[in-house]
């Protein structure tokens, strides 16, 4: 006699032979596929829920830092600017100096002015660099 699994086979002469076969069904699961079913429909909610609130904060925090982006790159250009009017004052009190139309002190005010506008355009450059690398954490992004 071989068993094989849920199938055997018994050979009793050379020519009859039975065949058994062994099958379960559960006809009555006291209702426990249904809370199964209803289980996981229950957790597929949440977790589309749990996505849809992740996503529009995902969103706010992307718009946010663009916005932000866009404002230090405008402050950018008004510093750039400023810098260039202070470039120019300070060469026009470098002429009156010159001509004797001026003092070494004011000279030197012109001067610390271009500095300070030079510093403004360089904390504007950096608050550019810093939106754009919260942009490229935010969104993964990893080039330019």
């Amino acid at each position: 006699m071989a068993k094989r699994g849920p199938l055997a086979f018994i050979h009793v002469s050379r020519y009859f032979g039975t065949f058994g076969l062994q099958m379960t069904w559960n006809v009555f699961d006291w209702g426990k596929r249904k809370g199964v079913v209803g289980e996981r429909a229950a957790q597929l909610t949440q977790a589309e829920e749990n996505l849809r609130r992740i996503t529009d904060r995902v969103t706010v925090d992307v718009e946010k830092a663009y916005r932000k982006l866009e404002r230090t790159q405008m402050m950018v250009d008004v510093a750039q600017e400023a810098v260039a009017l202070r470039k120019e004052a300070d060469r026009i009190s470098a002429d009156q100096l010159k001509a004797g139309l001026t003092s070494d002190a004011k000279k030197a005010e012109a001067v610390a002015a271009t500095r300070g506008a030079e510093v403004d355009e360089l904390q504007a450059r950096l608050s550019y660099e810093l939106a754009l690398a919260e942009i490229a954490r935010l969104t993964g992004w990893t080039g330019r």
